[in-house]
């Protein structure tokens, strides 16, 4: 939504902020040689620009799912304030919920033809299975020959959606192409992440013709029309893949660019996890807000093969000063705005389940163990980890079926209470691991919940000679939006909150939490 200022007050501490929607002299408009650019085929792209980086599940269940208040995993991310989407896993059901969006007043429809590059995390068909079909969708149907013309292919022109993804991504695609007959006006590309001593599943580049020994090729193997030749990127020497996207902040009509590295996590099978990190339009000096950095995960039960490459923050940062969110000894440069975490299962106490609605005679440790056979996390193994990486805010995804989503707008009755109170129990056993502090929630996710990340505070500078120390400039802080609340908050924020004393997140930068109402 653009407005032109809206007031936000923080519960730590009686402040009031405006958050500005319109350019800033720090953030100007395009030049006029930018503005005589090809126009984009996403409408309006200026009339919904940005300062935040905006996130919006569009499923949040597990393996176990779809269920009939969950669709199976798919987010996407406006990483440049822009409109124009990334989207990390498609399931089965993804283009549908794109469609089924309630009406959310606080937030522009989201549409499929937005999202320009796709992540996958791993081949699991829970994260997967959509693809097909939104390409489908966006890429569009071809337009009837003319008689007499032949026309352009259309991998002669730039791809409209790049898709990074695990070897068999691209392999996968092609036999979905060829096997449903699908032809598309648009092209894409498909990027495979190789792990070390992989090869891809098929190469980039296979024509319909005999190879060099003369052996026929499977027609399934063959690049059509449709796609443009990718690239085989293989790991580095410390198994992370660096750079994978790479914008300026110059590059377009965006306030800042952003760059995405990739690296393995632990599951049952090949597994990634992506570091989404903002590059500033200026350089940075002792006193400039930290560059934002979002950390989102696939499946996993051990993500710390990840952390290496989360803290490797490129040698500019080295100016900022190190700061530690919660005093956990953990201290960044570029702390971790969001971290989007797994909490497939959990264990819930008997006073939040007294009749074992979510599993007959489970105990914490056989639900720990079970997770942890499975290759998936708890809660309380999302906090932790949360923990370990100095993450500001923390969101939970992937929850397992047996936990229904609440409906955010309707909080009465009593399947509607239990309902709330097992993701009460889930946020507060993520929180045990997170922090201590108690002033932190971490938020159990549900489709269409959106997370709002403005840019950060500038860091404090002291006055010479008078040790006082100041901001430059202040911007919102954190006001929580949850489950429930009262009708009139929740017709300005698309919710209300529950009004309890502690909050979502809190650090060098400052979050919004929005939602509409489950389906």
């Amino acid at each position: 939504m653009l407005v032109a200022s809206s007031t936000i007050k923080h519960s730590l501490a009686p402040l009031r902020c405006t958050i500005s929607r319109l350019p800033s002299p720090r953030h100007p408009l395009p030049s006029p040689a930018l503005a005589h650019s090809p126009p984009s085929r996403h409408k309006s792209t200026r009339s919904r620009m940005s300062n935040n980086i905006t996130l919006t599940f569009l499923g949040t269940t597990s393996g176990g799912g779809p269920t009939e208040t969950r669709n199976c995993s798919s987010l996407v991310l406006d990483p440049l304030g822009t409109g124009s989407l990334w989207m990390f896993d498609c399931a089965e059901g993804t283009v549908r919920q794109f469609e089924a969006q309630p009406y959310r007043p606080a937030h522009p429809r989201l549409r499929a033809s937005q999202v320009s590059k796709v992540f996958i995390t791993h081949m699991h068909a829970d994260h997967t299975m959509g693809t097909l079909t939104f390409l489908r969708t966006v890429l569009g149907i071809p337009k009837p020959k003319l008689p007499g013309v032949i026309p352009n292919p259309p991998n002669s022109l730039p791809p409209r959606v790049e898709i990074f993804g695990p070897r068999g991504i691209r392999r996968m695609l092609r036999m979905l192409w060829y096997m449903t007959h699908t032809h598309s006006e648009h092209p894409y590309v498909v990027h495979e992440l190789l792990f070390p001593g992989e090869q891809p599943s098929v190469p980039a580049e296979v024509r319909l013709e005999e190879d060099e020994q003369g052996t026929p090729v499977d027609e399934m193997d063959v690049r059509r029309e449709s796609e443009c030749v990718g690239r085989d990127i293989w790991c580095d020497e410390e198994g992370f893949w660096r750079g994978i996207v790479d914008i300026a902040p110059s590059s377009g009509f965006q306030h800042w660019g952003a760059v995405v590295d990739a690296g393995p996590i632990e599951h049952r099978d090949p597994c990634i996890g992506y570091v989404i990190r903002e590059v500033p339009r200026s350089p940075l000096t002792a006193s400039s807000p930290a560059p934002r950095k979002l950390v989102i995960l696939g499946d996993t039960y051990d993500p710390s093969p990840l952390v290496p490459l989360i803290h490797a923050d490129p040698p500019e940062t080295l100016i900022l000063p190190e700061v530690d969110p919660f005093g956990h000894e953990v201290p960044a440069r570029v702390p971790v705005s969001l971290l989007v975490h797994e909490a497939t299962d959990a264990y819930l106490p008997p006073h939040v389940d007294p009749n074992q609605r979510t599993g007959r005679n489970r105990t914490k440790e056989s639900v720990d163990a079970k997770t942890r056979e499975r290759g998936h996390s708890t809660p309380a193994m999302a906090g932790a980890f949360a923990r370990a990486i100095a993450a500001e805010r923390l969101v939970l995804n992937h929850i397992g079926a047996r936990f229904p989503a609440p409906d955010v707008n309707y909080t009465q009755g009593a399947q509607a209470r239990f309902r709330l109170e097992c993701m009460r129990e889930i946020e507060r056993q993520a929180a045990e691991g997170w922090s201590q502090t108690r002033r932190v929630r971490p938020q159990a996710a549900w489709d269409y919940l959106s997370v709002e990340i403005p840019p950060n505070r500038p860091h404090q500078t002291t006055e010479p000679g008078t040790g006082h120390r100041h901001e430059r400039e202040r911007v919102p802080e954190y006001e929580d939006f949850s489950y429930g609340g009262d009708k009139k908050r929740r017709a300005t924020s698309s919710s209300g909150g529950d009004g309890r004393g502690y909050e979502h997140g809190h650090g060098s930068g400052s979050s919004l939490i929005r939602s509409s109402s489950s389906p």
